[in-house]
């Protein structure tokens, strides 16, 4: 834009100056050639510097010249002549339709999220739509309708004996080593506690009053041992659960000879009555769903659940590789059933059609919205920008035409 107001602007000046060169010479035919095309050439360009400034303002701030300023004093009317060719013309509801009706959405989908780059765009959109969802659940929400949903259901509900049998075996497999972890972290909790030492040095020391009813030299031994604290029960009890510790820190590890026997022990262990089994966990689930504690512990479960989902990285997550997955395969079973895939492409352009017949009038709204928020300097401005290099063009084209213009006017008067 600034490059060509500079040609303009530069054209102009070499006129005055061609003008002001030839006017000595002008009685000459060759100088009143040349003067005459400079001066026609300095009109053209002035009138035309006039007309295109007097689009945005008042040339040189001369508010009096009447028809100056035209685009901010029409303002308002050109705001309403550009929504009206927005809505009427440009983006005609009928035009959008056809072209809706014309587009050939399902292949176009499948074209986008059959490719690499379109599962890893597929799989952002699901996580992030997932992502707005987990930060909006109401754990409190969310449990009551999970609870309400299984108190409607709860005839329903049958935990049947196979069913308890895969569970069992599935959870052998796969939480044997946590099971195992679960245990000795417990049992060595037990031996931090101080009851454990009270209660094994109290069992220690029964156990020597039986061994001392059988003589009269082992309660002498007994008796000096204790006096002469030889013999010290607490001292024993903290040995004692110092060994097993270190038993149980063995266990812990993976490779360890008593944690394999134990681990063969626990997969080869098998529920006798897995009948009573699936009984007792019918009544714990209704149990569960009737008292208070249960819709406690839902709550707390739902909780933890938002509170994984939402710090891991949702778009590497096992659910949302699942749902990617789940989502491209039945666009490929679609595809595959034209009558499916038919169905399918009414019921998107439908619901398609029918927003873009329910906000179509939002567009103009929107385009006079944004359009009266700015200033009339600022309104000014963008058309400006937009065209302006087109209008410098118009005072290069009158510089031009006028010189022409002017050469011709002087041939004919010396011809005539």
């Amino acid at each position: 834009m600034q490059k060509m107001k500079i040609w303009a602007t530069g054209l102009l000046l070499a006129a005055l100056a061609g003008a002001i060169i030839s006017w000595p010479y002008r009685e000459d035919f060759w100088g009143g050639l040349a003067l005459a095309a400079f001066e026609a050439s300095i009109v053209g360009a002035l009138a035309d510097w006039f007309a295109v400034v007097a689009l945005f303002r008042h040339p040189m701030g001369l508010k009096f010249i009447p028809h100056t300023a035209i685009i901010p004093n029409n303002r308002n009317r050109i705001i309403d002549s550009i929504v009206y060719m927005v809505e009427n013309q440009w983006l005609k509801l009928e035009v959008i339709k056809a072209k809706i009706q014309s587009y050939n959405v399902f292949d176009k989908i499948c074209s986008v999220f059959q490719s690499d780059e379109g599962k890893e765009r597929l799989k952002s959109l699901i996580a992030s739509v997932l992502s707005n969802t987990i930060k909006d659940i109401e754990p409190e929400n969310i449990a009551q309708f999970i609870l309400q949903a299984v108190k409607e259901n709860l005839s329903e509900i049958k935990v049947s004996p196979e069913l308890v049998q895969k569970l069992e075996v599935s959870l052998k497999e796969l939480y044997s080593d946590d099971i195992i972890d679960f245990f000795v972290d417990g049992a060595k909790g037990l031996l931090d506690n101080e009851d454990f030492l009270i209660v094994t040095r109290n069992t220690l020391r029964k156990a020597a009053d039986d061994y001392t009813r059988r003589g009269f030299f082992r309660r002498m031994g007994k008796g000096l041992g204790e006096r002469f604290e030889l013999i010290n029960y607490g001292e024993a009890a903290e040995s004692i659960a110092g060994k097993l510790r270190e038993v149980l820190d063995g266990i812990k590890s993976r490779n360890n000879p008593y944690r394999e026997k134990i681990k063969e022990g626990l997969i080869n262990l098998k529920i006798i009555d897995r009948s009573s089994i699936s009984t007792l966990f019918e009544n714990g689930i209704q149990k569960a769903v009737l008292t208070e504690d249960g819709h406690r512990v839902m709550v707390e479960m739902v909780r933890n659940i938002k509170s994984q989902l939402f710090t891991e990285h949702l778009e590497d997550s096992v659910i949302v590789n699942y749902l990617t997955e789940m989502a491209v395969m039945q666009l490929n079973t679609v595809a595959s059933d034209e009558k499916k895939k038919e169905q399918f492409e009414d019921w998107v352009k439908c619901e398609v059609l029918n927003i873009v017949e329910r906000y179509h009038g939002v567009i103009g709204k929107l385009v006079k919205e944004n359009l009266q928020s700015l200033n009339d300097q600022a309104f000014v401005e963008s058309l400006e920008n937009r065209v302006s290099e087109d209008l410098q063009w118009i005072r290069v084209n009158g510089t031009v035409i006028g010189a022409i213009v002017g050469l011709v006017q002087y041939l004919i008067l010396h011809l005539i």
